[in-house]
């Protein structure tokens, strides 16, 4: 198993048993406020606290990892595009390596351009390169703005160099023409239902038709 970890952050290589395998694979650069380095040396962290590896993915081939943080460095200089917070990298890492490949691709989040308050929930494979990513806010219920599957493929870039998303669903208002929310609190609407939830952090491919959406305890 191959884990994301939020803190540092690092990579994590575990056996079925539970066994970590490997040390951590660190990031060449982002830097926690959690991680050992930086609790030795105070304000030397380049990441904002709980912003590290939300989302890990395997490519379909098996032989390549796409790590994903939550958000932007906080050093504007080490940042994909300096001056735009909403731009985060995707780092490419080869699991056979145990190391980071130095591909990185550029993923611009909705939101503000400074300040940003968009993260990145999850991130899955659904076929050859193309992924689908969660972007969500951090507000609930009615308060809640953004809550969306996004779809990219990693071929295809604008004149930027950023990956071209295509908005798949918004999870605020979904279809829902059977009416499953029935008289739910809170519905959109008669034919709507809504994943108003602060953390929207998992989606699974199911099958060619079929994605599965979760949210974690809080």
């Amino acid at each position: 198993y191959w884990v994301g970890e939020e803190f540092g952050p690092y990579v994590l290589h575990f056996g079925a048993d539970g066994t970590l395998l490997d040390e951590p694979i660190p990031h060449p650069f982002l830097k926690s406020p959690g991680h050992p380095a930086v609790i030795a040396q105070p304000g030397t962290q380049t990441l904002g606290g709980s912003r590290g590896f939300e989302s890990l993915a395997l490519n379909e081939a098996g032989d390549r990892l796409y790590a994903v943080p939550e958000g932007a460095p906080t050093v504007d200089a080490l940042r994909p595009v300096p001056g735009d917070e909403r731009v985060i990298g995707i780092y490419e890492i080869d699991p056979a390596a145990k190391a980071y490949t130095g591909v990185v691709y550029k993923y611009r989040k909705d939101g503000s351009q400074t300040g940003n308050s968009i993260v990145i929930g999850d991130t899955t494979n659904v076929g050859g390169n193309k992924y689908v990513l969660i972007e969500r806010d951090s507000l609930f219920g009615a308060n809640a703005v953004v809550k969306r599957l996004y779809l990219i493929d990693l071929d295809v870039v604008d004149a930027d160099g950023i990956l071209v998303k295509k908005l798949l669903v918004d999870l605020l208002h979904i279809s829902d023409p059977l009416d499953i929310a029935g008289d739910l609190a809170g519905a959109p609407g008669p034919d709507e239902f809504s994943m108003p939830f602060d953390s929207i952090e998992s989606v699974r491919k199911l099958d060619d038709h079929t994605l599965a959406v979760a949210i974690d305890t809080n």
